[in-house]
């Protein structure tokens, strides 16, 4: 039996509030009163433009947390990735037995060559 849906079914997603679904509602409200209570808090300090500066590090993950999606990973999922890929990968080791043989040789033969070179001189010497 095939049941066929609609192409609009397929991508529904459940609005509560403007278009957003409950997270993003949330984190938006957050967000916005997070960035309003430390501008608020800091004007008479400090000014306008230097509490929007201030204000921008506290706003800008938490609106991250509820709308970023990329690949299937939330914002604090995709972070975590980037310090872990950054910070603590090991660095692939490549191994050839055959590059390692072809630097042994090559160390006997510049070794042959410095004994070569100082029989040359001894024998250099003797001549004069």
């Amino acid at each position: 039996m095939e049941i066929e849906l609609s192409e609009d079914l397929q991508h529904y997603k459940e609005s509560i509030a403007m278009g957003l679904n409950a997270k993003q509602l949330i984190y938006s409200i957050l967000s916005i009163g997070a960035g309003a209570g430390t501008v608020l808090l800091l004007y008479d300090k400090i000014g306008i433009t230097a509490s929007c500066y201030v204000a921008t590090p506290i706003v800008a993950p938490l609106a991250l947390t509820g709308f970023y999606n990329y690949n299937g990973l939330t914002f604090w999922q995709h972070m975590k990735k980037i310090i872990k890929f950054s910070f603590f990968n090991r660095p692939l080791v490549f191994y050839n037995r055959a590059i390692e043989e072809m630097k042994t040789e090559y160390l006997l033969e510049e070794k042959n060559k410095v004994k070569e070179t100082k029989k040359n001189r001894k024998r250099n010497k003797k001549k004069e």
